[in-house]
């Protein structure tokens, strides 16, 4: 079920890298589709059986973000699109690397009419998500223009050393709005 149920506006999408810089990457018309997907380990034992799980253990969530830009820097896309684990050619060194933390991004959606007096005050200004991989991008074209970029971002949680926990996304406004530039 996505966490957005409707989408009374635009959705502007940022991303910042590890490297440094938050950047606009574009702008969706209709809300991205956001698929949370628990994780468990199961436990077998003599009582439940060697196949059929007697418990299970929760292992954290994570959010997989199905979005379609129809406005978008190309930019931005072209480096979230280097960015990529597996982006063509695996160099000596990228297959085995950590990617959380490393080569991995922050997300950012804010919903353009939040606070605006248009839609309700109880409708989240938007959300950051600390730790994205791109999985997929398709574009789609009209003659030799591209018009849409659709992509296929998974959320992982990433931890906090100083509160010990783990951490998926924030709707906090003030975590949200921090940092962004300005759209031009």
């Amino acid at each position: 079920m996505p966490a957005f149920q409707f989408c009374p506006g635009p959705i502007e999408h940022y991303v910042k890298f590890r490297s440094g810089g938050t950047f606009y990457l574009g702008t969706a018309t209709l809300a991205p589709e956001i698929e949370r997907r628990p994780a468990f380990t199961n436990i077998t034992n003599d009582l439940g059986g060697r196949v059929l799980p007697f418990q299970k253990i929760f292992e954290g969530s994570q959010h997989v973000i199905t979005t379609t830009l129809g406005r978008f820097d190309w930019n931005v896309y072209a480096l979230l699109s280097e960015n990529d684990v597996g982006g063509g050619v695996d160099e000596k060194t990228d297959r085995g690397s950590l990617v959380l933390g490393n080569d991995d991004f922050e997300l950012v959606l804010v919903n353009s009419y939040a606070g605006t007096g248009v839609i309700s005050n109880t409708y989240p200004v938007g959300r950051r998500y600390f730790s994205c991989v791109l999985l997929g991008s398709r574009e789609s074209t009209v003659g030799t223009r591209v018009t849409e970029v659709s992509l296929v971002i998974e959320a992982n949680s990433i931890f906090e050393p100083s509160t010990r926990k783990f951490f998926l996304f924030s709707d906090d406004p003030t975590s949200v709005l921090n940092g962004l530039p300005a759209v031009s």
